[in-house]
């Protein structure tokens, strides 16, 4: 969102990603990122690559792909109940931290300079989503049936409180892949007559970003679709 925001140079133009970041953080992705696609598909139809990318969007991106560590790091760790409401109220702080973040490192006159590929935060983005996404599936490979379960959940059974939430996450990858995959379709479409892009016919097309969204997860396949406009 802050890769897309900055094709604006209007100063107020980084309050709306860090709406719908805070936004994201009430209600959930499954919510917030299929309303944000809607909202903005005039934007995949008539899309223009960034006119100027600092150095500072780069940093930016780097440090919101490592931000989620605060939150799911006491799974890992051992800590106190107190240190872990922290570490998740640190995380719930990072859409607007991230936005301001940003607007300051690119006060700053070595982060201000412009880097040579507008398509190298969207690149780090999708590389940092692909991962989780990858790391995600190789875990849940090593556990009997869980793998199909990832996408297509079993329902919940009577009186689970802690197995509805888990199919709520489950569901999440399903609901966020349906709005992704069609924005991302609505971003390469253009490409399909350059002689530089691999794929020429439509059903190939979708059928290249149902697939690649199974493999490396729908955050990276928009952001790789993203990365390909601004190329």
């Amino acid at each position: 969102m802050l890769a897309i925001a900055r094709r604006s140079s209007a100063p107020f133009a980084l309050l709306e990603p860090a709406f719908w970041g805070i936004v994201n953080q009430a209600y959930g992705a499954a919510v917030v990122y299929p309303l944000y696609m809607l909202l903005h598909a005039h934007d995949a139809l008539a899309f223009s690559p960034l006119p100027h990318v600092s150095r500072a969007l780069v940093v930016v991106a780097a440090v919101g792909a490592v931000a989620p560590a605060a939150f799911i790091f006491p799974a890992y760790v051992d800590c106190s109940p107190a240190l872990t409401h922290r570490a998740i109220a640190l995380y719930r702080f990072s859409p607007p931290a991230l936005v301001l973040l940003l607007a300051a490192l690119e006060q700053t006159p070595l982060l201000s300079q412009s880097v040579a590929s507008p398509a190298l935060p969207l690149l780090v983005a999708a590389a940092a989503a692909a991962l989780g996404h990858v790391y995600a599936l190789l875990g849940a490979s090593t556990r009997t049936k869980m793998l199909r379960r990832v996408f297509w959940p079993d329902g919940p059974r009577k009186g689970s409180i802690a197995d509805a939430a888990h199919l709520f996450l489950q569901y999440d990858v399903i609901v966020m892949a349906a709005a992704f995959v069609p924005y991302a379709y609505l971003l390469l479409d253009p490409l399909r007559g350059d002689p530089n892009f691999a794929v020429s016919g439509s059903l190939a097309l979708a059928a290249l970003l149902v697939v690649s969204t199974l493999v490396v997860g729908p955050g990276a396949v928009l952001a790789l679709a993203l990365a390909a406009r601004c190329a």
